[in-house]
């Protein structure tokens, strides 16, 4: 008997905020079963976004 083989993408779905040209873009992989985690996921990527784009206009000093 053939040995059967599944697998499970953790995060199966995706969403992406903003555009390249235009101050960037964040791609977020989460799983839309699952929506307090979803939303957790979301908060934390425009979170690190925003951290970043201060982090780039204070001219890149260390926090």
């Amino acid at each position: 008997m053939p040995e059967i083989i599944t697998t499970r993408q953790l995060f199966p779905d995706s969403i992406t905020i903003g555009t390249p040209g235009k101050g960037g873009e964040i791609k977020i992989y989460f799983d839309s079963g699952d929506l307090s985690e979803a939303q957790v996921r979301i908060s934390n990527a425009v979170a690190a976004r925003q951290f970043l784009l201060n982090k780039l206009s204070s001219g890149g000093a260390r926090v």
